[in-house]
């Protein structure tokens, strides 16, 4: 930038030539020339701008051009609080603001940027003062950072917050362990699970000595699954406890996850719930489910009797109607059947009277005869 402010046609800014500055200028110049750090050096009352390599950085698509020009002219999207800063600095006022938020125009679109700045004023020959320098930082990026740790710190306080509701709301029980030490930390809530008092101590052992005996092989399985590393770690599972010094026997419903480093269990956290209350309200409902199966079962029992008893009487009924059918068949053919009979015996009779010879009254005496039975 040295060089560039060399080669800058003063004469035709309102400094005029270089040769015609004030050693004050000249002076201010050259320190920021020099300088590692961001400066700009806002001079007289046409805010004329001349700023180095350091300062280049922040300018974006404004520079080259907003070398020796006037502020308002490169910075109108901030002009208004800008020159707000540089009367107070003119008029002889040292300032100093950290993390100055501005929106910047220099990239083509607006652009939320933040700034620790020091104004400094710049007093010519005669002590009056003639420029402000302003030394700048740009914290964008570490205030950005900033807010984005306060709002996932805020998250983290308000689900630790919602969590802590849950535990309190649910009575849950919170726990962890280590699984190379197996130590444990219990809470109180946890403990009253266990018939212990608050802050009494707990190990593994204990813990395992509460557990029911018929209860113990499905808990020892789960812990095998939860803490293999080619599964997921997850612990999930409901067995029954009894209580070490008030011998109650309760359910509890655990759910947890170990963590693995190097394909090693090294910790694990779950919580635990007393569900006690719904599983003797399960083994009522189990227990009525049963009896009413079993009146379901008695009642169809009884029905299917009733089915074949009925299809017994049923069958009976449509063979007394086939025996009524055929008595009637039977009783109408008897009746033609004597009908017939009554004509063999009139003829009988009249041959009877007209046979001379007695070999043929006797055959049809012998006729008559079997006619009249």
């Amino acid at each position: 930038m040295g060089a560039r402010v060399r080669a800058f046609d003063w004469e035709r800014s309102p400094l005029g030539s270089i040769s015609s500055w004030p050693q004050s200028l000249k002076s201010t110049v050259d320190l920021m020339m020099a300088s590692q750090l961001a400066m700009n050096l806002v001079w007289g009352p046409e805010r004329i701008q001349i700023y180095n390599d350091g300062n280049r950085a922040f300018m974006g698509t404004k520079h080259p051009g907003a070398l020796g020009r006037p502020g308002r002219e490169d910075w109108g999207e901030v002009w208004e609080a800008a020159e707000a800063i540089h009367r107070r600095v003119f008029a002889g006022e040292t300032i100093t603001l950290e993390d100055q938020p501005w929106t910047l125009l220099r990239n083509g679109c607006p652009e939320e940027t933040f700034f620790t700045a020091y104004f400094t004023p710049i007093r010519d020959e005669t002590g009056a003062v003639a420029g402000n320098l302003v030394t700048g930082f740009e914290t964008t990026k570490a205030v950005k950072e900033k807010a984005e740790r306060g709002r996932a710190e805020q998250e983290l306080r308000e689900s630790k917050a919602r969590l802590q509701a849950a535990v309190d709301l649910l009575k849950l029980g919170r726990y962890a362990w280590n699984p190379q030490t197996n130590e444990l930390q219990w809470d109180d809530i946890l403990r009253a699970m266990w018939g212990l008092p608050a802050g009494a101590p707990v190990d593994y052992d204990l813990w395992r000595a509460c557990v029911h005996p018929d209860d113990l092989a499905r808990l020892e399985a789960a812990i095998q699954r939860c803490t293999d590393p080619r599964g997921d770690g997850v612990y999930d599972i409901e067995y029954r406890v009894i209580g070490k010094t008030d011998a109650v026997e309760r359910w509890i419903a655990t759910r947890g996850q170990t963590h693995f480093e190097n394909h090693a269990p090294v910790s694990f956290y779950g919580v635990a719930l007393n569900v006690t209350s719904r599983k003797r309200i399960e083994e009522t409902l189990e227990r009525r489910v049963e009896a009413r199966t079993r009146e379901l079962e008695e009642a169809n029992r009884q029905l299917r009797s009733q089915v074949e008893q009925r299809e017994i009487a049923e069958a009976e009924v449509q063979q007394l109607q086939r025996l009524d059918a055929i008595g009637q068949i039977t009783s109408g053919v008897a009746h033609d059947f004597n009908n017939l009979l009554s004509v063999v015996l009139i003829n009988a009779r009249l041959l009877s009277r007209s046979l001379r010879d007695s070999g043929d009254r006797e055959g049809v005496e012998l006729i008559r005869t079997a006619a009249e039975r």
